[in-house]
């Protein structure tokens, strides 16, 4: 019998296209995802494998934005599972305290420049973080001045900005034009249909307005699929995370980013971008490297945009 628990997609998530093929698979109860997960999440909370009986590894890509995508996702309880108790709350919380002074040196400068960007008070401003988490961007927002808001499906998490003072609105529930910026930072890759999700997010910012995006860039998949290191921790050069079992279900590039945007009614901002994504991955670098580094690294090629609302 099949696990109403677990979700087909028969569509690209990202532009709805159903023209593409698969580019890896690993058979149902596979050892070495089976492994994965226990190691992966062991620290975590742990994973139940009986939960998962008919959900097995398949890459996807799409013919025509190029999206890498899992096949087989979980549906919308085991999701709940997944992120309020495989992954423990509370292990995650101690987890994001752990951040470098770098870490929130960079959120101030990020969103300092979303600021300058309007050229108003900051308190003129209302931004939205959508899929917060333990809302460190909310806190420097509403530190800065601006009107934060946070999004997220976490009760735990919501408690956490709740106690900060950050204000936890539903979405859904949200008046249209209502915000001047959101913020979404290692989201999209979570979400079953992205498309959707950013349509109706696009609904919720006023002609104008920005919605940054930033996700892991899956420009190198096809060659870590070839070496197939299931191994390799996360964060080293080999590591399989960008496609993460369960967790990092959609496994973007700039031109599926980019389609997708365009989609939704949105279009690229690459002076934003440019200013701020240097100071998200390597703020050491002195200002005198900086033009050039920003010249090499081409970031309007990466996933870490900004893309504005078309004016009425």
């Amino acid at each position: 019998m099949a696990n109403p628990q677990i979700v087909e997609r028969t569509a690209c998530p990202a532009c709805h296209a159903k023209s593409f093929t698969s580019i890896y698979a690993l058979p149902e109860g596979s050892a070495i995802i089976r492994n994965y997960l226990d190691e992966f999440y062991r620290a975590q909370g742990g994973v139940d494998h009986e939960l998962l009986t008919g959900w097995k590894f398949e890459l996807l890509q799409c013919a025509d934005c190029n999206l890498v995508f899992q096949k087989f996702i979980l549906g919308h309880h085991l999701m709940e599972v997944l992120y309020e108790k495989w992954i423990n709350p509370a292990v995650t919380f101690e987890m994001s305290r752990q951040h470098p002074l770098l870490y929130y040196l960079n959120l101030v400068e990020e969103v300092k420049q979303l600021v300058a960007w309007f050229n108003k008070r900051p308190d003129h401003l209302r931004v939205l973080d959508f899929g917060m988490g333990w809302a460190e961007w909310c806190k420097v927002a509403a530190a800065l001045g601006c009107q934060a808001y946070g999004a997220e499906l976490s009760p735990a998490r919501q408690a956490n900005a709740r106690a900060h003072n950050i204000q936890v609105i539903d979405i859904n529930a949200c008046a249209p034009d209502f915000f001047d910026a959101i913020n979404t930072e290692q989201v999209f890759e979570h979400i079953p249909d992205p498309l959707v999700s950013l349509r109706h997010l696009a609904t919720l910012v006023r002609p104008g307005g920005l919605i940054k995006i930033s996700v892991p860039d899956s420009y190198k998949l096809k060659k870590l699929l070839k070496l197939n290191d299931w191994n390799a921790p996360k964060g080293t050069e080999n590591s399989l995370n960008v496609v993460a079992p369960l967790e990092h279900i959609n496994s973007f590039t700039h031109r599926s980013l980019a389609t997708m945007a365009s989609l939704a009614g949105l279009q690229p901002v690459p002076a934003l971008t440019f200013q701020n994504y240097p100071q998200s991955v390597m703020a050491g670098i002195k200002n005198k490297f900086r033009a050039h580094y920003i010249k090499w690294l081409r970031p309007n090629k990466g996933t870490y945009l900004y893309f504005q609302k078309h004016a009425a």
